[in-house]
């Protein structure tokens, strides 16, 4: 009975976890990303969201989606973009940042430094197990 009881409050919390992570199950992750960029304490601004599906390896499947300013002459501080991608990262367990590249805003000579302004490209990464079983043969007969 008391194994019941566990079972039943571990159930219980998973449940609320899983209700309270903004990124459902794939449902609406561009709209996830897209929130996440206008947050008060973020301000990214319009982002322009691709998607692409790549299959790693046998039964997996990956959503990647590159993130970038819609403008081309939005710039950020670095602070702005860790705050977004860690922002995107803290809000959801189902999606991981893969790659960032971070662009000065203005032309700088070697050795030169410059204003922290950037121009920023992202990658985010969801990895989904896909259904891989065989369709049953028909056969031939009549």
């Amino acid at each position: 009975m008391r194994e019941i009881q566990t079972d039943a409050y571990t159930l219980n919390d998973l449940q609320r976890i899983e209700g309270a992570e903004k990124f459902k199950a794939q449902s609406a992750p561009q709209s996830y990303i897209r929130s996440i960029g206008t947050d008060d304490k973020i301000r990214m601004g319009q982002l322009d969201v691709g998607e692409n599906t790549n299959t790693p390896f046998r039964g997996v499947e990956d959503k990647v989606y590159t993130i970038k300013p819609m403008s081309k002459t939005q710039k950020y501080t670095r602070g702005q973009v860790g705050n977004f991608l860690w922002k995107l990262e803290n809000d959801s367990r189902r999606v991981k940042v893969t790659r960032v590249k971070l662009t000065p805003a203005e032309k700088l000579s070697p050795g030169q430094l410059g204003k922290d302004e950037w121009i920023f490209e992202a990658e985010l990464t969801t990895r989904s197990k896909v259904d891989t079983t065989p369709a049953p043969a028909a056969t031939g007969q009549g």
